[in-house]
């Protein structure tokens, strides 16, 4: 039941009308943003400070782009310490450090790899790094530090290309102990010493490896089971488990190729954009490890492909997609090794025998017998190379 409460007499007036209050305008969402910017402010400083409180004080290091490159840069600087200290007074394997001298006298002798200046007889062994130590005498000049320079160099890129491989999946402090641990191996520092093939071996395979991981951590982020943003808080990246989920705000993980609502900063003054990495280029960087692969069967023969069935397992367990459209990747990525290995085989084949030097190591003259049988499965039994040689 409604009452009406008389009111004052306006002496025949009409009673004036509430003025009209203007609308208030709605709030705008945009994006993914589900609350304001100072909660989505707030919530990732909160995370932040909480993720770097549970870290060990050597990670909280790793994360600092300044710290992490200035101590990338001293391993790097040590490895090169180790590995050219007094290299002028080295030991050469002298028949290798013939072969360099005599391919640096003609470019004929330098194309085919051959081993005396007359260019009548190739060196038993495909002659990849010899073409680098060969255009090192070329431009030095024939010095015990000029063979053994591209080593030096070689095993250097290494320690580099192995941190930014291993950083890639285990995070920077991961890649730095990697490169540190590498940097100071004993192997590593007797390898880069010498003038055997073994550095440029290493360094194609680690760059062979670090294409794999590249095709594994830049796809996991579109992966199922991963998260679907990677917020990058430094020019290296985000680092598994912590970078990756410490920018990320409640109710954007589902949102694959979308950035953090409020874009442009990464969680911190200063930071960089967002980076999402997509799956399209994955069959790319399979090619490009096939690429290394093949370079470094030109180093040392069979020995580089002794890598690819653990390279290519990795990718099959932890790539993205499919298992059959992994399979076919790695099916392509295998076709690639094998021409990018055979390449220069094929072509010396196709020179007549007269014009080029005669195949050492070999029964009649073929680069391919002296690759696949005098190097290669003959290796892997009891029989030395002479023992090859004698039962041919």
């Amino acid at each position: 039941m409604r009452l009406i409460m008389p009111g004052p007499d306006l002496g025949g007036r009409a009673a004036p009308e509430d003025p009209p209050q203007a609308a208030k305008p709605a709030p705008q969402v945009t994006g993914t943003q589900a609350a304001p910017a100072t909660t989505q402010d707030s919530l990732r400083e909160r995370q932040k400070h909480r993720s770097w409180r549970g870290m060990p004080a050597w990670r909280r290091m790793s994360q600092r782009v300044w710290l992490r490159r200035l101590a990338l840069t001293a391993i790097a600087a040590l490895a090169g310490l180790l590995y050219a200290w007094a290299m002028g007074q080295d030991t050469l394997e002298y028949y290798y450090a013939a072969a360099d001298r005599s391919m640096s006298m003609s470019w004929h002798n330098f194309v085919f790899g051959a081993f005396d200046p007359a260019g009548t007889i190739t060196v038993d062994k495909l002659p990849g790094a010899l073409w680098i130590q060969a255009l090192s005498v070329r431009a030095f000049g024939l010095h015990t530090w000029a063979i053994i320079l591209p080593q030096v160099i070689e095993g250097v890129l290494t320690v580099l290309v192995l941190y930014r491989a291993v950083r890639r999946l285990a995070g920077p402090a991961a890649g730095l102990i990697a490169a540190l641990v590498l940097a100071v191996s004993p192997a590593a520092v007797a390898l880069d010493r010498e003038n055997i093939s073994d550095s440029l071996l290493i360094l194609l395979l680690v760059l062979a490896a670090d294409a794999v991981s590249g095709a594994i951590a830049g796809l996991a982020a579109g992966g199922a089971g991963r998260d679907a943003t990677l917020a990058a808080s430094d020019p290296d990246g985000p680092s598994p488990g912590t970078a990756g989920g410490d920018h990320l705000v409640a109710g954007e993980r589902a949102a694959p190729a979308r950035r953090v609502a409020g874009a442009g900063d990464s969680g911190r003054p200063g930071g960089r954009a967002a980076r999402v990495r997509r799956p399209g280029g994955t069959l790319g960087r399979l090619i490009l490890a096939g690429v290394w692969a093949g370079l470094a069967f030109q180093a040392k023969e069979i020995e580089a492909w002794m890598v690819l069935p653990a390279l290519g397992l990795a990718y099959l367990l932890s790539g993205p997609g499919p298992v059959l459209r992994r399979a076919g990747q790695l099916a392509v990525a295998g076709v690639v090794v094998a021409l990018v290995s055979v390449s220069w085989m094929t072509a010396v084949s196709l020179v007549p025998a007269a014009d080029r030097p005669y195949v050492d190591g070999s029964h009649d003259n073929s680069v391919f017998e002296q690759v696949f049988a005098y190097n290669g499965f003959g290796r892997f039994g009891d029989q030395t190379p002479v023992q090859v040689r004698a039962a041919q």
